[in-house]
């Protein structure tokens, strides 16, 4: 509600409100994951206020200069994640905020989505790379151990981490503990990752990628398979 309509609040009947935000009138409403980048900005003719139901994420490339000219006011309902240099400037926006505070460092590459950890995408990395990820993080092969050692540094997951049994020891290892709200997901040691509807029948049987198959989606046998 705004300032202005806050007095209707209390002629409603409420049961099981979670949380109550009072925005400027001319707040730009947004929901879901809300992600603002330095183009973002140089978009504005006059400071934005803003508010967000669910998750406000500021990209690395914004300085400072932009948040200070371009943002009037912020209220979160939800989590805020925002580079290390733009804390300060970000916090002092914050009109009302209730939910979870996150800072991910500058030096880190961030990655908004899924990112897919194989040997040639490490190879690609400089050695002891810091990595955040805003989403997923997967490994669905089991990567040699000493080659994640060396081109890990900290890794900040907010989300999910999903790995081998195998890898699982140097990915904790790595896993910055200041940063991120991460569900670690282990594949038994042994077992191949199938992501995706897997439907049984007596040819595919043939072609399977291993005896123990760890499955993520719906898992369907065909009647023409014979229990031996």
């Amino acid at each position: 509600y705004a300032p202005e309509t806050a007095v209707l609040v209390t002629r409603l009947s409420i049961g099981n409100l979670g949380v109550s935000l009072e925005v400027p009138a001319d707040a730009q409403v947004l929901s879901g994951q809300v992600v603002f980048t330095r183009d973002t900005f140089k978009e504005q003719a006059q400071p934005l206020n803003l508010a967000v139901a669910g998750q406000f994420i500021l990209s690395p490339d914004i300085t400072v200069v932009d948040v200070a000219a371009g943002l009037g006011s912020l209220v979160v309902a939800g989590q805020v994640l925002c580079p290390e240099h733009l804390a300060g400037v970000v916090q002092a926006k914050l009109r009302n905020f209730s939910g979870q505070w996150q800072v991910y460092s500058d030096s880190m590459h961030l990655t908004l989505g899924t990112l897919t950890l194989d040997p040639g995408y490490l190879e690609g990395l400089e050695d002891a790379a810091g990595l955040t990820v805003i989403g997923e993080l997967r490994l669905p092969d089991v990567i040699p151990d000493d080659l994640l050692a060396r081109k890990l540094g900290k890794i900040a997951v907010i989300g999910k981490l999903l790995c081998h049994h195998e890898n699982e020891a140097t990915l904790r290892r790595c896993l910055d503990d200041k940063t991120g709200t991460t569900e670690v997901e282990v594949i038994p040691a042994g077992f191949a990752l199938v992501d995706h509807p897997l439907v049984i029948d007596a040819t595919a049987l043939r072609t399977l990628p291993g005896r123990q198959l760890y499955c993520t989606g719906r898992f369907q046998v065909e009647a023409d398979v014979e229990p031996a």
